[in-house]
């Protein structure tokens, strides 16, 4: 490829499929992840269809990417799912650069886990991976085609001529003896079956009777899907996932959460304190008012 002109997508997908098989990707790679699967011949050239495969493009690349600079014996984080995808493509561009990747580094093209620039940088990793465990393709071997033999052609066939052979072959049929017979006549069918045939089928079956029984049977039809055999494992996966993330957030909340404790304590303490002054203070005020009401009450009686 020439500087400055784009490459072929599909072709050096294509590529980076046959060079990771030569690394053994599939044993080292994908059958120690069980969330990712063997690549497909376009996986990275195009943008994914659904939502969700759209969603696995990148956290793909990453791993991937990660497996080739640790086979490389680089020092590079592992994908989690927790962190922030911008942080990892810069740590993804960083490394690039130590190993002298040339290409474009764009962000926001291996951010979104397709397209050119995740093939070029996929694949420079795959030749240096096969450079470092110093593979080299062998030249390719062409087998010997055999010419095909000629037919051998009947001298006596050819001295006799066209005419020759012509009346031979007429003799030969006359007599029955020739090498092809002419095929038997197909039975045909009587005018009554061919008209049967040709009639439009009408169903007999009464509408409402058929209704009923489609009511009765179409549940039983519907499709149920069973849980596959590997969902204990990725319950086993999220919940240590979910260990991990508490374990490491408990105890900057727990502080948080002590803090916090101890200024809504002070600021009760100081709402009672308020609140028995405020008592002692207007308690005389507290009798007045008493001694009017019960004055009140006693007149209203009278």
């Amino acid at each position: 490829r020439r500087p400055g002109e784009s490459a072929n997508v599909f072709a050096l997908m294509e590529d980076i499929n046959d060079k990771l098989k030569i690394l053994n990707y599939e044993k080292e790679f994908c059958s120690k992840r069980h969330d990712f699967r063997p690549l497909t011949r376009i996986y990275f050239a195009i943008q994914a269809k659904g939502d969700r495969e759209r969603g696995e493009q990148f956290p793909y690349f990453a791993n991937l990417l990660c497996w080739l600079l640790k086979s490389l014996g680089l020092d590079f984080l592992e994908w989690n799912e927790f962190d922030d995808p911008n942080v990892i493509t810069a740590q993804i561009v960083e490394q690039l650069k130590k190993l002298g990747y040339n290409g474009d580094t764009t962000m926001t093209k291996l951010r979104q886990g397709y397209g050119e620039a995740v093939c070029l940088v996929l694949d420079f990793l795959c030749n240096k991976l096969l450079e470092n465990r110093r593979f080299k393709a062998g030249a390719p071997v062409h087998h010997a085609i055999l010419e095909a033999e000629e037919a051998a052609v009947d001298e006596q066939a050819a001295e006799l001529g066209d005419d020759a052979v012509e009346e031979e072959v007429a003799e030969e049929e006359e007599m029955g003896t020739g090498e092809y017979e002419p095929a038997a006549k197909m039975p045909f069918l009587d005018e009554d079956e061919d008209k049967k045939v040709q009639a439009i089928l009408e169903s007999k079956v009464d509408p409402t009777a058929w209704k009923l029984e489609l009511e009765r049977v179409g549940p039983k039809l519907k499709y149920k899907t069973q849980p596959g055999s590997k969902e204990w494992r990725t319950h086993l996966e999220q919940s240590s996932k979910h260990e991990k993330l508490i374990q490491e957030q408990y105890p900057p909340a727990k502080l948080a959460l002590e803090k916090l404790s101890n200024v809504l304590r002070k600021a009760v303490d100081r709402i009672q304190t308020k609140e028995r002054h405020i008592n002692k203070e207007f308690e005389h005020h507290g009798d007045k008012f008493r001694k009017k009401q019960k004055k009140i009450n006693e007149s209203q009686t009278k």
